[in-house]
């Protein structure tokens, strides 16, 4: 594909993961020693049920880490100096309301200045020096694809009836695994490396365990059993993302270049360290006519002429100084 006819990047993304390994990600319940897996009531055949979802809030901090990692390695490579603790916020978790000592709130053309200067916070927005800044880029929830939700799911993405999941029910792709961390200061092995202190507690600790009897002020055992709500591998998740506002090409390429990153491994939900929540993508822009998955054309395509990093380096050395201005403002 040449650069002439390299596609503009589309509104929207529509798509699917497939788990490549189990997902974690805990909501507010836990049951005993249990947490379980986020979940939002649904309607199907006329009843409510409750179905596991991912909140585009997650995925949304993900991507927002991955942009903002990009943008700091090319403004400290091109010699951009470190942040202070609010700029940092306000990159990697979007900051917090303040007022600046010297000129009060940040005004609307200064704002817009940031955004500019700053391309990742016109896509994810901010708040900073006493004024939240609108973000473009919208990030739904993902839903799994089961034989609840294939029906509704399939008014707006035909491919739901025919993905790996659709004939399942939600019930068949969510288990519970038990996972435990051992004290290892009940092992022997050990006390060598502890302090008199230490180790008189640990013996202690051992005694008590082997006696079944609790024993008064040498602290609480560190063994713990706990148990996790997964989504199993192979669960198939829908999503869709896109923008709300049409972003310039400069914060398009700032965007890209933190998705280009995740998209190594991509992740989602907790224990990513231990294996958990890797994925499989397929996204695919949609159809602007139909409002349906479109021709199949992929919307990293749109970077023919020049790839994400490139983009983003040359608007980085080329406004160093005034980013430097702007993150210290922060």
């Amino acid at each position: 594909m040449t650069a002439t006819t390299a596609p503009a990047f589309p509104r929207h993304v529509m798509g699917s993961w497939e788990l490549f390994s189990s997902m974690i990600h805990g909501g507010d319940e836990v049951l005993g020693t249990t947490k379980l897996f986020r979940r939002k009531g649904f309607v199907y055949d006329g009843r409510k049920i409750s179905i596991p979802i991912v909140s585009g809030n997650a995925l949304g901090g993900i991507w927002r880490r991955s942009c903002a990692m990009a943008f700091l390695d090319q403004y400290l490579d091109a010699g951009g100096t470190p942040l202070s603790l609010s700029a940092f916020y306000y990159l990697t978790s979007g900051g917090t309301l303040k007022k600046s000592a010297s000129t009060g709130g940040m005004d609307i053309v200064a704002a817009m200045d940031l955004c500019s200067l700053i391309p990742m916070a016109g896509i994810f927005g901010g708040a900073g020096l006493g004024r939240i800044q609108a973000g473009k880029i919208y990030i739904d929830e993902a839903v799994p694809v089961c034989r609840e939700t294939v029906p509704r799911l399939a008014r707006i993405w035909p491919e739901a009836e025919d993905a790996g999941t659709a004939g399942l029910s939600i019930r068949d792709l969510v288990e519970v695994h038990g996972y435990s961390r051992q004290d290892d200061a009940k092992n022997l092995h050990w006390l060598k490396y502890l302090d008199d202190q230490a180790r008189s507690d640990a013996l202690a600790l051992v005694r008590s365990r082997q006696q079944d009897d609790a024993a008064p002020d040498v602290g609480a055992a560190q063994q713990m059993r706990y148990e996790q709500e997964e989504l199993i591998t192979g669960t198939v998740l829908w999503h869709r993302w896109g923008f709300i506002v049409d972003p310039p090409e400069v914060e398009i390429a700032a965007l890209a270049a933190g998705l280009l990153r995740w998209a190594e491994r991509p992740k989602i939900g907790g224990r990513n360290a231990r294996g958990h929540g890797n994925l499989l993508l397929d996204y695919h822009g949609v159809n602007a006519e139909t409002h349906l998955v479109g021709d199949g054309s992929q919307p990293l395509e749109a970077f023919a002429k020049q790839a994400p990093d490139d983009a983003l380096r040359d608007h980085v050395t080329g406004h160093l100084d005034a980013i430097s201005e702007a993150l210290a403002a922060l």
